[in-house]
């Protein structure tokens, strides 16, 4: 068997030494490989290798779309003429500061804005002192104030003072509450002295009812005569009168102070009546006047009612005409604080989550030029409303400074678009879920 071996090897070569090639074929097996495709090989299998391992560390996040608007919580606020007139006076220039309620211009009309402020702040002090009596005494009101529109219901308070002032110096009551309280004094004083009388009455009662009776006991016995007796008997009687006149007369004092503490009690309250029906009728006038001025100020008196920075609209000068409704002035406010709100739809809105980065590309800025916002998402809406979720981004510069160093101005409103970015996903996870949605 061993020999047999090596006998077939040698028909094998013989049969592959008759097999006919190609010429090509024959060059190609007749020579070595270079390094080239040798080390190809190798090459090519660890760039394979490394672009696997790359796709499973290289990751990126999911983008969701998002529809979002910056709008400042305290926007500038317009100043319009609420009235036709000139411009009577311009009390703050251009670009300067105002505080708030600060008075910025004036339109002409016929009173005087000073006059209109004093007596305003007299109706203020009147509607909310609860102590009128000594400042409507001395308070200077007089009848040369000029006041325009309000001046009828000026005189009414002037004519609502004078009867308070009148009522409080000539209304006799406090000389009716002194007669009153002499009497009740003097009253007082005579039942402390008829108190007296009657202890004195009691004790003397006392001894003629003694005496009646031992004189009782010595007419029974015969050691008197009736004559006696009866005298004894008359001085008893007539004591016991007089101290039960005196009791009377206790009873009647003791009334009539009664009487007395009712009357001024009546009195008090009869005075405390008009003097809060005087008071009031004051108050009700200043209210008037107050209300008044109210409407006199929303038409001729221009305020910021915020603190702020004052813009013109126009180069205003005094005297020039101004036309009912025509912005005047825009009072930018110093501190303001941006709002950020976005919206999603319902399609991959479960990706998105609280902390999450957002790039925020403005409509009337090209990102290109001027950059993008970056923000984060500080809260989102647990249910939809018309399809959408509510978002709430807060910028992370808490400006509009953007990715290129660029200030935006901020306006009352600005649109644009978000790109929130969502879970990091690696290429490998991006690759197998293609190929199971494909094979679904």
């Amino acid at each position: 068997m061993s020999a047999e071996i090596p006998q077939k090897a040698d028909q094998l070569r013989w049969l592959e030494d008759d097999i006919p090639y190609s010429d090509e074929a024959n060059e190609i097996l007749g020579r070595t490989p270079g390094w080239i495709v040798r080390y190809g090989i190798t090459t090519i299998c660890v760039i394979i290798t490394l672009l696997l391992i790359g796709c499973y560390f290289i990751k990126y996040p999911e983008i969701v779309n998002a529809g979002v608007t910056i709008y400042s919580a305290s926007p500038p606020v317009k100043i319009v003429a609420k009235t036709p007139g000139n411009l009577q006076h311009l009390l703050v220039s251009g670009d300067s500061a105002a505080s708030e309620n600060q008075v910025i211009a004036i339109i002409a009309n016929p009173a005087r804005f000073e006059d209109v402020e004093t007596v305003a702040g007299f109706c203020k002090y009147l509607d909310t002192s609860r102590h009128l009596l000594e400042p409507l005494a001395v308070l200077n009101l007089h009848e040369g104030y000029q006041l325009g529109e309000l001046q009828d219901m000026y005189v009414g308070l002037l004519q609502a003072v004078e009867q308070c002032r009148y009522f409080l110096q000539k209304n006799g009551y406090p000389q009716k509450l002194a007669n009153l309280r002499h009497q009740r004094d003097y009253q007082e004083n005579l039942l402390v002295e008829l108190r007296k009388r009657s202890e004195l009455l009691r004790e003397q009662l006392q001894l003629q009812y003694a005496r009646f009776g031992s004189d009782s006991s010595l007419l029974i016995d015969k050691v008197i005569a009736p004559a006696q007796y009866d005298e004894a008997r008359m001085k008893y009687l007539n004591q016991r009168m007089a101290t039960e006149a005196c009791y009377s007369d206790i009873l009647r004092s003791n009334a009539k102070v009664e009487e007395l503490e009712q009357q001024i009690f009546d009195l008090n309250k009869s005075f405390e009546k008009e003097q809060i029906s005087v008071i009031r009728d004051v108050q009700m006038a200043a209210r008037k006047l107050l209300g008044s001025y109210g409407s006199w100020k929303e038409k001729f008196v221009l305020v910021s009612p915020i603190k702020g920075k004052v813009v013109y609209y126009n180069f205003w000068k005094e005297n020039q005409f101004v036309h009912a409704g025509e912005g005047i002035f825009m009072v930018v406010p110093e501190t303001q604080q941006l709002v950020v709100r976005g919206g999603i739809g319902i399609s991959g809105a479960g990706r998105v989550k609280v902390g999450q980065e957002v790039l925020i590309k403005l409509a009337a800025y090209p990102y290109e030029e001027y950059g993008t916002l970056s923000g984060k998402i500080v809260s989102r809406s647990e249910v939809p409303m018309d399809s959408t979720f509510s978002l709430e981004i807060k910028l992370i510069h808490d400006s509009l400074q953007t990715s290129l160093h660029k200030v935006i101005p901020l306006q009352a409103q600005m649109d644009g678009s978000g790109e929130i970015f969502t879970e990091n996903k690696n290429i490998l996870q991006r690759l197998f879920e293609k190929v199971y949605k494909s094979t679904r």
